[in-house]
């Protein structure tokens, strides 16, 4: 999935981990996927490291990997409940490493359509979990937070709730 020269094998690996993780689901109960051990965790730690790894072609055949996982990946809750932020975390910090990278290479537009594809599936897990998604507390650099005067955080003596939308705009703007 790394290879610089070949396009067509990294396309080929970037399928076959798509399908290892469709043969993972299938092959899972529900009871074990919620406890989390099967092969799909090991999949998608294996790509949080891609991300992490200073090699443009690692993110670079990460991002294509996740091209064709998450459509996967966001239709199991069990998985976005236990991976979506991580991966978007790991996601932005792979878009923090392209500026490093020359534009033509295209390793910053794999890495932003990941971003914008976590982003989406992070936003659909918010919309179905709406009111835990308020149990959040602002970070205190953020608007609202313990160092700003917010009536919410008057009313409560501390800092103001956001919802997971608000927390994940805010990382955003710290890139």
């Amino acid at each position: 999935i790394t290879n610089e020269g070949h396009h067509a094998r990294r396309d080929l690996c970037a399928r076959g981990m798509a399908e290892f993780l469709k043969y993972a689901i299938k092959q899972t109960t529900k009871k074990e996927m919620a406890a989390g051990a099967f092969g799909a965790d090991r999949l998608l730690s294996r790509l949080k490291g891609m991300w992490a790894h200073p090699d443009r072609h690692k993110r670079t055949g990460a991002s294509l990997a996740w091209g064709f996982i998450h459509r996967d990946f966001r239709e199991q809750t069990a998985l976005v409940d236990r991976h979506a932020l991580s991966i978007l975390h790991s996601l932005l910090l792979a878009l923090r490493r392209c500026h490093g990278d020359q534009r033509a290479l295209g390793t910053w537009q794999a890495v932003g359509k990941a971003v914008d594809s976590c982003a989406r599936i992070v936003a659909l897990a918010v919309a179905r979990y709406d009111d835990r998604a308020r149990l959040l507390v602002r970070p205190t650099d953020a608007p609202g937070g313990r160092g700003s005067s917010s009536k919410a955080a008057s009313r409560t003596g501390g800092p103001a709730a956001c919802s997971l939308m608000d927390l994940v705009a805010w990382l955003w703007r710290q890139l």
